[in-house]
């Protein structure tokens, strides 16, 4: 995982979880550790990348344990199918966020993305 905050006070955070389910739990408790005690609560967070979550347990968990919300759930009542990029059919990336205001959301896939 990447993090970073910007001169405005907004995190930023991009992260790649693994393939393996273990590997992705582990990687999980340290994005919500990260999340609800080293970040202020009231500080404006951006979280994006492959959380190769084709289960959506990830999801689930992050939707309870944490303030965030998925950018494409609340645009479109569910998450994203992501992959593969020419023709998406499962869903695994995702885009997180709180305390922002969300405009719009949309999926890039086909030429040139695929």
């Amino acid at each position: 995982m990447l993090l970073a905050q910007l001169n405005n006070g907004v995190y930023l955070a991009c992260l790649h979880f693994g393939l393996f389910q273990r590997e992705r739990e582990r990687q999980l408790n340290t994005l919500l550790k990260t999340v609800n005690v080293e970040i202020p609560a009231d500080a404006p967070l951006l979280i994006a990348g492959d959380f190769n979550d084709w289960n959506k347990k990830p999801h689930r968990v992050i939707e309870t344990e944490s303030n965030l919300k998925e950018v494409y759930s609340e645009t479109h009542g569910r998450v994203a199918r992501t992959f593969p990029a020419i023709a998406p059919l499962l869903s695994m990336d995702r885009i997180y966020y709180r305390n922002l205001e969300l405009l719009d959301v949309d999926v890039l896939s086909g030429n040139p993305w695929g």
